[in-house]
């Protein structure tokens, strides 16, 4: 059930504007990071069950680039210097790894990840530049 959405708030104004609702994505939204003018959005379909979704939006022209889906929980959403990193969450039991993950936010491509062990449910990522 949709039930919110991304939005932008004025701090000079108190101006808030609307940027993208869940039921015009067609995922519950859980994360996004943005880099320049783009943003990356994970989620989740609104189907109990339904695949964890990655998008690409570019906030200049407004396009829309659909990424992979996963079965995973894809989480924690975090801008780096040119790419979006996540977490891709598997739990404990099931026959894939939990990884860290990461996209081009231009393409939405994934470009690369690596297994890292079954994380705490609750940790969160952070980007640090060398």
């Amino acid at each position: 059930m949709p039930d919110g959405g991304l939005v932008e708030v004025d701090l000079a104004t108190g101006t808030v504007t609307t940027l993208l609702r869940e039921d015009d994505l067609g995922f519950d939204l859980s994360a996004a990071a943005g880099l320049g003018d783009a943003l990356v959005l994970l989620g989740v379909g609104f189907a109990v069950d339904g695949p964890s979704r990655l998008l690409c939006c570019d906030l200049a022209t407004g396009a829309v680039t659909a990424g992979p889906t996963s079965e995973g929980w894809l989480v924690d959403a975090v801008a780096g210097d040119t790419t979006a990193s996540w977490v891709e969450r598997h739990g404990f039991a099931g026959d894939r790894a939990d990884a860290l993950l990461a996209v081009d936010p231009a393409t939405c491509a994934v470009e690369g990840g690596s297994t890292i062990s079954p994380s705490r449910p609750y940790a969160r990522l952070a980007w640090v530049p060398e």
